[in-house]
Protein backbone atom coordinates (compact mmCIF):
# COMPACT_ATOMS: atom_id res chain seq x y z
CA UNK A 1 0.00 0.00 0.00
CA UNK A 2 1.42 3.51 -0.76
CA UNK A 3 1.02 5.93 1.99
CA UNK A 4 1.59 9.43 1.24
CA UNK A 5 3.75 11.09 4.33
CA UNK A 6 4.68 14.97 4.69
CA UNK A 7 7.93 15.37 7.29
CA UNK A 8 7.79 18.42 8.04
CA UNK A 9 11.07 19.86 10.55
CA UNK A 10 10.24 22.79 13.48
CA UNK A 11 12.43 25.01 15.09
CA UNK A 12 12.12 26.04 18.61
CA UNK A 13 13.75 29.84 18.23
CA UNK A 14 14.06 32.28 21.58
CA UNK A 15 13.21 35.25 20.44
CA UNK A 16 12.07 38.81 21.54
CA UNK A 17 8.58 39.85 22.26
CA UNK A 18 8.71 42.54 19.38
CA UNK A 19 10.44 39.89 17.41
CA UNK A 20 7.97 37.45 15.07
CA UNK A 21 8.02 33.64 15.77
CA UNK A 22 9.00 32.25 12.19
CA UNK A 23 8.93 28.71 10.85
CA UNK A 24 11.70 26.94 8.88
CA UNK A 25 10.58 24.27 6.65
CA UNK A 26 12.93 21.10 5.01
CA UNK A 27 11.87 20.65 1.43
CA UNK A 28 9.37 17.98 1.32
CA UNK A 29 9.92 14.11 0.18
CA UNK A 30 8.76 13.18 -3.48
CA UNK A 31 6.28 11.60 -2.12
CA UNK A 32 5.09 7.63 -3.36
CA UNK A 33 2.55 8.11 -6.31
CA UNK A 34 -0.89 7.14 -5.71
CA UNK A 35 -2.41 4.26 -7.40
CA UNK A 36 -3.57 6.72 -9.75
CA UNK A 37 -1.12 8.38 -11.24
CA UNK A 38 0.90 4.83 -11.89
CA UNK A 39 0.04 3.87 -15.46
CA UNK A 40 1.37 0.20 -16.86
CA UNK A 41 0.58 0.16 -20.73
CA UNK A 42 2.27 -2.09 -23.16
CA UNK A 43 5.54 -1.48 -24.55
CA UNK A 44 5.07 0.03 -28.29
CA UNK A 45 6.36 -0.68 -31.27
CA UNK A 46 8.56 -4.02 -30.32
CA UNK A 47 10.99 -5.25 -32.84
CA UNK A 48 13.77 -7.72 -32.93
CA UNK A 49 16.62 -8.15 -35.28
CA UNK A 50 19.70 -9.66 -35.45
CA UNK A 51 22.92 -7.98 -34.24
CA UNK A 52 26.29 -9.16 -33.85
CA UNK A 53 25.56 -8.80 -30.14
CA UNK A 54 22.83 -10.84 -30.49
CA UNK A 55 18.99 -10.71 -30.83
CA UNK A 56 17.99 -7.36 -29.86
CA UNK A 57 14.83 -6.65 -28.80
CA UNK A 58 13.95 -2.96 -28.73
CA UNK A 59 10.17 -1.01 -27.69
CA UNK A 60 8.95 2.41 -26.54
CA UNK A 61 8.21 3.03 -23.01
CA UNK A 62 5.06 3.88 -22.72
CA UNK A 63 4.43 2.90 -18.94
CA UNK A 64 4.84 5.74 -15.92
CA UNK A 65 6.86 4.73 -12.24
CA UNK A 66 6.67 0.76 -14.06
CA UNK A 67 8.51 -1.32 -10.94
CA UNK A 68 10.68 -3.12 -14.32
CA UNK A 69 9.94 -4.78 -17.57
CA UNK A 70 9.09 -8.73 -17.93
CA UNK A 71 10.67 -10.24 -21.33
CA UNK A 72 8.58 -13.73 -21.74
CA UNK A 73 11.37 -15.92 -23.75
CA UNK A 74 10.24 -19.32 -25.53
CA UNK A 75 12.12 -21.35 -28.07
CA UNK A 76 9.51 -23.68 -30.29
CA UNK A 77 7.27 -25.79 -27.47
CA UNK A 78 9.71 -25.39 -24.67
CA UNK A 79 8.69 -23.73 -21.31
CA UNK A 80 8.69 -20.17 -21.18
CA UNK A 81 11.50 -18.24 -19.58
CA UNK A 82 10.93 -14.93 -17.39
CA UNK A 83 13.75 -12.41 -17.80
CA UNK A 84 13.70 -9.16 -15.39
CA UNK A 85 14.32 -5.93 -16.84
CA UNK A 86 15.15 -2.59 -15.33
CA UNK A 87 12.37 0.07 -15.26
CA UNK A 88 12.33 2.60 -18.08
CA UNK A 89 14.34 0.25 -20.24
CA UNK A 90 13.54 0.11 -23.82
CA UNK A 91 15.86 -2.80 -24.80
CA UNK A 92 17.08 -6.41 -24.12
CA UNK A 93 19.60 -8.48 -25.88
CA UNK A 94 19.08 -12.30 -26.11
CA UNK A 95 22.42 -14.03 -26.50
CA UNK A 96 21.57 -17.30 -26.76
CA UNK A 97 19.65 -17.47 -29.73
CA UNK A 98 20.52 -20.39 -32.02
CA UNK A 99 18.71 -22.23 -34.75
CA UNK A 100 14.73 -22.84 -34.13
CA UNK A 101 11.66 -20.25 -33.61
CA UNK A 102 11.60 -17.46 -31.15
CA UNK A 103 8.85 -15.67 -29.26
CA UNK A 104 8.79 -13.19 -27.25
CA UNK A 105 7.03 -11.46 -25.16
CA UNK A 106 7.57 -7.84 -23.27
CA UNK A 107 5.07 -6.31 -20.60
CA UNK A 108 5.71 -3.79 -17.95
CA UNK A 109 4.69 -4.40 -14.34
CA UNK A 110 4.43 -3.53 -10.41
CA UNK A 111 4.13 -5.60 -7.73
CA UNK A 112 2.09 -8.14 -9.45
CA UNK A 113 0.01 -5.98 -12.11
CA UNK A 114 0.80 -6.46 -15.46
CA UNK A 115 0.48 -4.37 -18.54
CA UNK A 116 -0.60 -6.00 -21.62
CA UNK A 117 1.73 -7.65 -23.37
CA UNK A 118 3.42 -6.74 -26.79
CA UNK A 119 4.57 -9.74 -28.33
CA UNK A 120 7.30 -10.56 -31.78
CA UNK A 121 8.55 -13.69 -33.22
CA UNK A 122 11.96 -14.69 -34.75
CA UNK A 123 13.22 -17.72 -37.24
CA UNK A 124 16.60 -18.48 -37.39
CA UNK A 125 16.58 -21.84 -39.74
CA UNK A 126 18.81 -22.54 -42.71
CA UNK A 127 17.12 -24.98 -45.62
CA UNK A 128 16.95 -28.14 -44.24
CA UNK A 129 17.80 -31.84 -45.43
CA UNK A 130 15.99 -34.75 -46.13
CA UNK A 131 16.49 -38.76 -46.65
CA UNK A 132 14.37 -41.31 -47.89
CA UNK A 133 13.93 -44.68 -46.54
CA UNK A 134 13.12 -47.87 -48.55
CA UNK A 135 9.65 -47.70 -50.90
CA UNK A 136 6.86 -50.04 -50.45
CA UNK A 137 4.18 -50.67 -52.87
CA UNK A 138 0.71 -52.66 -52.59
CA UNK A 139 -2.08 -52.77 -55.63
CA UNK A 140 -3.15 -49.31 -53.87
CA UNK A 141 -0.12 -47.43 -53.37
CA UNK A 142 3.28 -46.34 -53.28
CA UNK A 143 5.03 -45.52 -49.89
CA UNK A 144 8.32 -43.65 -49.57
CA UNK A 145 9.05 -43.29 -46.09
CA UNK A 146 10.38 -39.49 -45.38
CA UNK A 147 12.81 -38.46 -42.65
CA UNK A 148 13.63 -34.33 -42.11
CA UNK A 149 17.04 -34.50 -40.87
CA UNK A 150 17.44 -30.59 -39.88
CA UNK A 151 14.26 -28.55 -38.40
CA UNK A 152 13.14 -26.27 -41.04
CA UNK A 153 10.80 -24.39 -39.08
CA UNK A 154 7.07 -23.79 -39.04
CA UNK A 155 7.52 -22.29 -42.70
CA UNK A 156 9.13 -25.46 -44.23
CA UNK A 157 7.13 -27.59 -46.45
CA UNK A 158 7.81 -31.68 -47.10
CA UNK A 159 6.74 -34.19 -49.68
CA UNK A 160 8.08 -36.10 -52.48
CA UNK A 161 8.05 -35.54 -56.12
CA UNK A 162 8.10 -38.06 -59.10
CA UNK A 163 8.85 -38.84 -62.42
CA UNK A 164 8.99 -41.62 -65.57
CA UNK A 165 12.16 -40.19 -66.63
CA UNK A 166 14.79 -38.01 -64.93
CA UNK A 167 15.74 -36.96 -61.69
CA UNK A 168 12.33 -35.69 -60.39
CA UNK A 169 12.11 -31.83 -59.09
CA UNK A 170 8.77 -30.03 -57.98
CA UNK A 171 7.82 -28.89 -61.69
CA UNK A 172 7.13 -32.57 -62.17
CA UNK A 173 4.27 -34.62 -59.54
CA UNK A 174 4.17 -33.29 -56.51
CA UNK A 175 2.61 -34.64 -53.07
CA UNK A 176 3.21 -32.14 -49.81
CA UNK A 177 2.87 -33.45 -46.40
CA UNK A 178 0.08 -31.53 -44.36
CA UNK A 179 1.12 -29.79 -41.19
CA UNK A 180 4.51 -29.62 -39.33
CA UNK A 181 7.08 -32.17 -39.89
CA UNK A 182 9.57 -31.43 -37.05
CA UNK A 183 13.33 -32.66 -37.12
CA UNK A 184 13.99 -36.19 -36.61
CA UNK A 185 10.34 -36.63 -37.50
CA UNK A 186 9.09 -39.40 -40.37
CA UNK A 187 6.61 -39.44 -42.58
CA UNK A 188 5.01 -41.59 -45.13
CA UNK A 189 4.82 -40.17 -49.27
CA UNK A 190 2.07 -42.51 -49.93
CA UNK A 191 1.38 -41.72 -53.52
CA UNK A 192 -1.94 -43.15 -56.03
CA UNK A 193 -2.40 -43.62 -59.13
CA UNK A 194 0.60 -44.60 -60.42
CA UNK A 195 0.32 -46.69 -63.47
CA UNK A 196 0.50 -50.70 -62.79
CA UNK A 197 3.46 -51.73 -63.97
CA UNK A 198 5.91 -48.52 -64.83
CA UNK A 199 8.76 -47.58 -63.00
CA UNK A 200 9.23 -44.10 -61.23
CA UNK A 201 12.22 -42.25 -60.14
CA UNK A 202 10.78 -40.91 -56.93
CA UNK A 203 12.66 -38.02 -54.35
CA UNK A 204 11.60 -36.22 -51.08
CA UNK A 205 12.07 -32.31 -51.04
CA UNK A 206 11.88 -29.67 -48.05
CA UNK A 207 11.76 -26.17 -48.73
CA UNK A 208 11.64 -22.94 -46.72
CA UNK A 209 12.29 -19.62 -47.48
CA UNK A 210 16.45 -20.48 -47.38
CA UNK A 211 15.62 -22.56 -50.66
CA UNK A 212 14.46 -26.32 -52.00
CA UNK A 213 16.76 -29.28 -51.00
CA UNK A 214 16.36 -33.03 -52.30
CA UNK A 215 16.70 -36.46 -51.11
CA UNK A 216 18.73 -38.71 -53.10
CA UNK A 217 16.43 -40.63 -55.80
CA UNK A 218 14.70 -44.42 -55.38
CA UNK A 219 12.92 -46.52 -57.88
CA UNK A 220 9.82 -47.38 -57.43
CA UNK A 221 6.95 -49.95 -59.18
CA UNK A 222 3.56 -49.92 -58.29
CA UNK A 223 2.22 -53.49 -57.27
CA UNK A 224 -0.06 -55.63 -59.67
CA UNK A 225 -3.76 -54.88 -58.67
CA UNK A 226 -6.09 -58.00 -57.55
CA UNK A 227 -8.19 -59.56 -60.25
CA UNK A 228 -11.55 -59.70 -59.65
CA UNK A 229 -13.13 -62.99 -58.03
CA UNK A 230 -15.55 -64.50 -60.95
CA UNK A 231 -17.33 -67.79 -58.89
CA UNK A 232 -20.40 -69.33 -60.42
CA UNK A 233 -23.00 -67.55 -59.67
CA UNK A 234 -26.54 -69.47 -59.68
CA UNK A 235 -29.68 -67.47 -59.95
CA UNK A 236 -32.55 -67.86 -57.07
CA UNK A 237 -35.73 -67.73 -59.19
CA UNK A 238 -37.79 -69.55 -56.30
CA UNK A 239 -39.12 -65.99 -54.97
CA UNK A 240 -41.70 -63.56 -55.91
CA UNK A 241 -39.78 -60.69 -57.17
CA UNK A 242 -39.91 -57.54 -59.47
CA UNK A 243 -38.13 -58.42 -62.84
CA UNK A 244 -35.85 -55.86 -62.08
CA UNK A 245 -34.49 -57.84 -58.91
CA UNK A 246 -32.96 -60.63 -59.56
CA UNK A 247 -31.35 -62.74 -56.51
CA UNK A 248 -27.67 -64.68 -56.54
CA UNK A 249 -25.98 -67.57 -54.39
CA UNK A 250 -22.37 -69.65 -54.50
CA UNK A 251 -20.70 -72.01 -52.51
CA UNK A 252 -17.53 -71.80 -53.94
CA UNK A 253 -13.82 -71.97 -53.04
CA UNK A 254 -11.68 -68.31 -52.91
CA UNK A 255 -8.36 -68.31 -52.10
CA UNK A 256 -8.25 -72.00 -50.62
CA UNK A 257 -11.12 -71.56 -48.14
CA UNK A 258 -15.05 -72.31 -48.65
CA UNK A 259 -17.12 -69.55 -48.75
CA UNK A 260 -20.82 -69.22 -48.89
CA UNK A 261 -22.12 -66.03 -50.59
CA UNK A 262 -25.48 -64.17 -51.64
CA UNK A 263 -26.35 -61.40 -53.51
CA UNK A 264 -28.89 -59.48 -55.01
CA UNK A 265 -29.24 -56.73 -57.80
CA UNK A 266 -31.75 -53.83 -58.61
CA UNK A 267 -31.97 -52.52 -61.91
CA UNK A 268 -32.86 -48.69 -60.69
CA UNK A 269 -33.50 -47.59 -64.26
CA UNK A 270 -36.40 -49.49 -64.33
CA UNK A 271 -38.27 -46.80 -61.85
CA UNK A 272 -40.72 -49.86 -59.69
CA UNK A 273 -38.39 -50.47 -57.04
CA UNK A 274 -36.41 -48.04 -54.17
CA UNK A 275 -33.69 -48.10 -52.50
CA UNK A 276 -35.02 -47.63 -48.26
CA UNK A 277 -32.62 -46.87 -45.60
CA UNK A 278 -33.94 -47.15 -42.23
CA UNK A 279 -33.24 -46.25 -38.35
CA UNK A 280 -35.04 -48.60 -35.96
CA UNK A 281 -36.74 -47.15 -32.68
CA UNK A 282 -34.83 -50.36 -31.05
CA UNK A 283 -32.93 -52.97 -31.95
CA UNK A 284 -34.64 -55.58 -33.96
CA UNK A 285 -33.45 -58.48 -36.44
CA UNK A 286 -33.81 -57.82 -40.26
CA UNK A 287 -37.57 -60.03 -40.31
CA UNK A 288 -38.60 -58.37 -36.81
CA UNK A 289 -38.20 -54.65 -38.71
CA UNK A 290 -40.10 -56.33 -41.34
CA UNK A 291 -42.92 -57.45 -39.62
CA UNK A 292 -43.61 -54.57 -37.47
CA UNK A 293 -41.69 -51.02 -39.04
CA UNK A 294 -42.59 -51.87 -42.53
CA UNK A 295 -45.73 -53.69 -42.59
CA UNK A 296 -47.33 -52.68 -45.54
CA UNK A 297 -44.71 -51.86 -48.21
CA UNK A 298 -43.46 -54.16 -50.65
CA UNK A 299 -40.09 -55.46 -49.32
CA UNK A 300 -38.43 -57.46 -51.65
CA UNK A 301 -35.16 -57.66 -49.80
CA UNK A 302 -33.62 -56.56 -46.76
CA UNK A 303 -29.99 -56.70 -45.01
CA UNK A 304 -28.46 -54.99 -41.62
CA UNK A 305 -26.70 -51.83 -42.14
CA UNK A 306 -24.35 -49.79 -40.71
CA UNK A 307 -22.59 -49.98 -36.95
CA UNK A 308 -24.07 -49.70 -33.88
CA UNK A 309 -23.13 -50.67 -29.80
CA UNK A 310 -26.49 -51.93 -27.54
CA UNK A 311 -27.64 -48.73 -26.22
CA UNK A 312 -28.94 -48.39 -28.52
CA UNK A 313 -27.13 -46.30 -30.86
CA UNK A 314 -26.10 -45.87 -34.47
CA UNK A 315 -22.38 -44.42 -35.17
CA UNK A 316 -23.03 -45.11 -38.90
CA UNK A 317 -24.96 -42.62 -41.38
CA UNK A 318 -28.96 -43.16 -41.95
CA UNK A 319 -30.86 -40.50 -44.74
CA UNK A 320 -33.87 -42.37 -45.75
CA UNK A 321 -36.48 -40.23 -47.58
CA UNK A 322 -34.49 -37.02 -47.16
CA UNK A 323 -34.87 -37.26 -43.61
CA UNK A 324 -31.52 -37.73 -41.22
CA UNK A 325 -31.89 -40.43 -38.74
CA UNK A 326 -28.40 -40.81 -37.58
CA UNK A 327 -25.56 -38.97 -38.06
CA UNK A 328 -21.66 -41.01 -38.21
CA UNK A 329 -19.71 -40.80 -35.56
CA UNK A 330 -17.08 -37.64 -35.44
CA UNK A 331 -14.30 -38.76 -33.16
CA UNK A 332 -12.78 -42.63 -32.47
CA UNK A 333 -10.26 -43.35 -29.37
CA UNK A 334 -7.69 -45.47 -30.91
CA UNK A 335 -3.80 -44.53 -29.99
CA UNK A 336 -5.40 -40.96 -29.59
CA UNK A 337 -8.63 -39.49 -29.90
CA UNK A 338 -9.44 -38.65 -33.83
CA UNK A 339 -11.43 -36.91 -36.22
CA UNK A 340 -12.56 -39.55 -38.79
CA UNK A 341 -14.44 -39.33 -42.12
CA UNK A 342 -16.29 -42.39 -42.87
CA UNK A 343 -17.90 -43.90 -46.10
CA UNK A 344 -21.23 -43.93 -47.19
CA UNK A 345 -23.74 -44.80 -49.92
CA UNK A 346 -26.30 -43.07 -50.91
CA UNK A 347 -28.95 -42.68 -54.33
CA UNK A 348 -30.69 -39.35 -55.55
CA UNK A 349 -34.17 -39.25 -55.93
CA UNK A 350 -34.40 -40.49 -58.91
CA UNK A 351 -32.09 -43.60 -57.74
CA UNK A 352 -28.82 -42.84 -59.31
CA UNK A 353 -26.18 -44.16 -56.57
CA UNK A 354 -22.88 -42.79 -55.55
CA UNK A 355 -20.45 -42.79 -52.19
CA UNK A 356 -18.23 -40.59 -50.85
CA UNK A 357 -16.55 -40.03 -47.27
CA UNK A 358 -18.65 -37.92 -44.70
CA UNK A 359 -18.11 -35.89 -41.97
CA UNK A 360 -21.41 -34.95 -39.62
CA UNK A 361 -20.72 -31.18 -38.80
CA UNK A 362 -24.16 -30.54 -38.38
CA UNK A 363 -27.12 -31.58 -40.03
CA UNK A 364 -25.84 -31.76 -43.30
CA UNK A 365 -22.67 -33.34 -43.68
CA UNK A 366 -19.34 -32.47 -44.96
CA UNK A 367 -19.19 -34.90 -47.71
CA UNK A 368 -15.53 -36.15 -50.00
CA UNK A 369 -14.05 -37.43 -52.62
CA UNK A 370 -11.61 -38.93 -50.31
CA UNK A 371 -10.82 -40.04 -46.66
CA UNK A 372 -9.42 -37.60 -44.22
CA UNK A 373 -5.82 -39.40 -43.83
CA UNK A 374 -5.77 -40.06 -40.45
CA UNK A 375 -2.91 -43.25 -39.18
CA UNK A 376 -3.85 -44.69 -35.72
CA UNK A 377 -0.53 -43.44 -33.68
CA UNK A 378 0.61 -40.75 -35.94
CA UNK A 379 -0.72 -36.94 -35.73
CA UNK A 380 -4.27 -36.04 -35.64
CA UNK A 381 -5.89 -33.87 -38.27
CA UNK A 382 -9.17 -32.25 -38.56
CA UNK A 383 -11.80 -32.52 -41.31
CA UNK A 384 -13.11 -29.23 -42.21
CA UNK A 385 -15.11 -27.83 -45.02
CA UNK A 386 -11.72 -27.64 -46.99
CA UNK A 387 -10.02 -30.42 -46.17
CA UNK A 388 -9.23 -33.20 -47.22
CA UNK A 389 -10.92 -31.13 -50.44
CA UNK A 390 -13.49 -28.85 -50.38
CA UNK A 391 -16.50 -30.20 -49.32
CA UNK A 392 -19.29 -31.08 -51.96
CA UNK A 393 -22.72 -31.01 -52.49
CA UNK A 394 -24.18 -34.50 -52.53
CA UNK A 395 -27.62 -35.01 -54.17
CA UNK A 396 -28.86 -37.71 -52.55
CA UNK A 397 -32.31 -38.93 -51.15
CA UNK A 398 -31.51 -42.17 -49.00
CA UNK A 399 -27.88 -43.19 -47.80
CA UNK A 400 -26.52 -45.17 -45.40
CA UNK A 401 -22.94 -45.19 -43.49
CA UNK A 402 -20.53 -47.81 -43.25
CA UNK A 403 -16.90 -48.54 -43.51
CA UNK A 404 -14.21 -48.89 -44.75
CA UNK A 405 -15.23 -47.53 -48.55
CA UNK A 406 -13.19 -50.98 -50.43
CA UNK A 407 -13.87 -50.01 -54.48
CA UNK A 408 -13.43 -46.93 -55.91
CA UNK A 409 -13.74 -46.54 -59.96
CA UNK A 410 -12.89 -50.10 -59.85
CA UNK A 411 -9.64 -50.37 -58.17
CA UNK A 412 -9.26 -51.07 -54.12
CA UNK A 413 -9.05 -48.37 -52.36
CA UNK A 414 -7.07 -49.87 -49.11
CA UNK A 415 -4.06 -52.12 -48.58
CA UNK A 416 -2.51 -53.62 -45.34
CA UNK A 417 0.86 -51.77 -45.66
CA UNK A 418 2.12 -50.84 -41.83
CA UNK A 419 3.82 -47.99 -40.30
CA UNK A 420 6.63 -48.65 -38.33
CA UNK A 421 4.64 -49.52 -34.73
CA UNK A 422 2.44 -51.73 -37.00
CA UNK A 423 -0.32 -49.42 -37.97
CA UNK A 424 -2.50 -49.83 -40.90
CA UNK A 425 -1.30 -46.86 -43.12
CA UNK A 426 -4.36 -46.72 -45.25
CA UNK A 427 -7.01 -47.98 -42.21
CA UNK A 428 -8.37 -43.89 -42.93
CA UNK A 429 -11.74 -44.80 -41.28
CA UNK A 430 -9.89 -46.48 -38.16
CA UNK A 431 -11.66 -49.83 -38.33
CA UNK A 432 -10.97 -52.52 -35.56
CA UNK A 433 -8.53 -55.32 -35.87
CA UNK A 434 -11.15 -58.09 -36.09
CA UNK A 435 -12.54 -55.52 -39.38
CA UNK A 436 -9.46 -54.64 -40.97
CA UNK A 437 -6.41 -56.89 -42.00
CA UNK A 438 -4.95 -59.52 -44.81
CA UNK A 439 -6.31 -62.29 -42.29
CA UNK A 440 -9.54 -61.04 -41.18
CA UNK A 441 -12.42 -63.07 -42.20
CA UNK A 442 -15.96 -62.41 -40.62
CA UNK A 443 -18.98 -62.69 -42.15
CA UNK A 444 -19.69 -59.26 -44.26
CA UNK A 445 -22.02 -57.07 -45.61
CA UNK A 446 -21.22 -54.83 -48.14
CA UNK A 447 -23.43 -52.65 -51.03
CA UNK A 448 -22.03 -51.11 -54.22
CA UNK A 449 -23.32 -50.23 -57.80
CA UNK A 450 -21.98 -51.01 -61.28
CA UNK A 451 -21.32 -48.68 -64.07
CA UNK A 452 -25.18 -49.09 -65.45
CA UNK A 453 -26.03 -47.42 -61.83
CA UNK A 454 -27.52 -50.96 -60.89
CA UNK A 455 -27.14 -51.35 -56.78
CA UNK A 456 -25.82 -54.24 -55.52
CA UNK A 457 -26.33 -56.13 -51.61
CA UNK A 458 -24.12 -58.76 -51.36
CA UNK A 459 -23.47 -60.63 -47.96
CA UNK A 460 -20.80 -63.68 -47.57
CA UNK A 461 -21.14 -66.48 -44.26
CA UNK A 462 -18.19 -66.12 -42.29
CA UNK A 463 -16.52 -68.09 -39.12
CA UNK A 464 -17.51 -71.44 -40.40
CA UNK A 465 -21.69 -70.33 -40.47
CA UNK A 466 -22.80 -73.34 -42.94
CA UNK A 467 -19.58 -74.50 -43.63
CA UNK A 468 -18.37 -71.01 -45.01
CA UNK A 469 -15.24 -69.43 -43.62
CA UNK A 470 -15.39 -65.52 -44.21
CA UNK A 471 -13.28 -63.40 -46.84
CA UNK A 472 -11.14 -60.51 -46.36
CA UNK A 473 -11.81 -56.83 -47.15
CA UNK A 474 -9.88 -57.06 -50.24
CA UNK A 475 -11.70 -60.24 -50.97
CA UNK A 476 -14.70 -59.08 -50.84
CA UNK A 477 -14.17 -55.99 -52.62
CA UNK A 478 -12.90 -58.71 -55.21
CA UNK A 479 -16.16 -60.32 -55.32
CA UNK A 480 -17.99 -57.30 -55.51
CA UNK A 481 -15.85 -55.94 -58.36
CA UNK A 482 -16.70 -59.90 -60.18
CA UNK A 483 -20.61 -59.16 -59.95
CA UNK A 484 -19.98 -55.72 -61.64
CA UNK A 485 -19.30 -53.11 -58.82
CA UNK A 486 -17.28 -50.14 -59.85
CA UNK A 487 -17.35 -48.59 -56.35
CA UNK A 488 -18.43 -50.38 -53.07
CA UNK A 489 -19.22 -49.75 -49.57
CA UNK A 490 -18.43 -52.41 -46.64
CA UNK A 491 -21.44 -52.45 -43.90
CA UNK A 492 -21.61 -54.03 -40.74
CA UNK A 493 -20.42 -57.65 -40.65
CA UNK A 494 -20.12 -60.56 -38.25
CA UNK A 495 -22.64 -61.93 -36.46
CA UNK A 496 -25.18 -58.98 -38.13
CA UNK A 497 -24.67 -60.10 -41.26
CA UNK A 498 -27.70 -61.34 -43.08
CA UNK A 499 -30.14 -61.15 -46.12
CA UNK A 500 -33.58 -62.21 -45.68
CA UNK A 501 -36.46 -62.26 -48.90
CA UNK A 502 -39.85 -61.14 -47.89
CA UNK A 503 -42.57 -60.35 -47.83
CA UNK A 504 -42.24 -63.94 -45.96
CA UNK A 505 -38.86 -62.62 -44.98
CA UNK A 506 -37.08 -65.85 -45.48
CA UNK A 507 -33.36 -65.49 -44.17
CA UNK A 508 -30.92 -66.85 -46.75
CA UNK A 509 -27.68 -67.51 -45.31
CA UNK A 510 -26.07 -68.71 -41.65
CA UNK A 511 -25.62 -66.14 -39.00
CA UNK A 512 -22.58 -66.81 -36.98
CA UNK A 513 -24.78 -66.12 -33.96
CA UNK A 514 -27.30 -68.83 -35.19
CA UNK A 515 -29.69 -66.49 -35.56
CA UNK A 516 -30.86 -63.39 -36.82
CA UNK A 517 -29.10 -60.96 -34.82
CA UNK A 518 -31.08 -57.29 -33.60
CA UNK A 519 -28.97 -54.34 -35.26
CA UNK A 520 -30.04 -50.46 -35.57
CA UNK A 521 -30.20 -49.94 -39.42
CA UNK A 522 -31.38 -51.84 -41.97
CA UNK A 523 -31.00 -51.48 -46.13
CA UNK A 524 -33.61 -53.15 -48.66
CA UNK A 525 -35.05 -52.65 -51.81
CA UNK A 526 -38.67 -51.49 -51.85
CA UNK A 527 -41.21 -51.93 -55.10
CA UNK A 528 -43.04 -49.41 -55.36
Amino acid sequence: MNIFLIASVFAALSCSPTEPVTQQPQEPADPEPQPSERVLLAPGSLACSMTDAGLLLTWEDNSNREEGYIVVRQVGDGEPENIFIDANSTSYTDTGVDKGHYVYTVMSYYGMDRSDPASCEYENYSAPSVSVGNPETSWYMVSVPVILDDDGGLECSVGICWSEDGEPTLEDNVYEFRGEVSESAGCYGNVTGMAEGETYTVRAWAKNAEGTVYSSSVSVQPGSHPEPFYPEWQEIDTYDLPSSVRLYSTSTDITGRHVNAWYAVADMSAGDVELRTMKASSLKTPSQFVEEDMAGENVCVIVNGGYFDSTPQSFSYVLDRGVQQAANIKTLTRTFSYYVTRGAFGVSRDGKPSIRWIYNSGDTPWTYGRPLPVVDGENTLTPTAFYPEQSSDWDVYSAIGGAPVILRDGKICFDYLTTASGKYKTNHELLQNDIFGPSVRPPRTAIGYTAEGNIVLMVVDGRNAGGSQGVTLDELARLMAGVGCTDALNLDGGGSTAMCVTPSAVLLNSPSDGSQRKVMSFVSFVSK
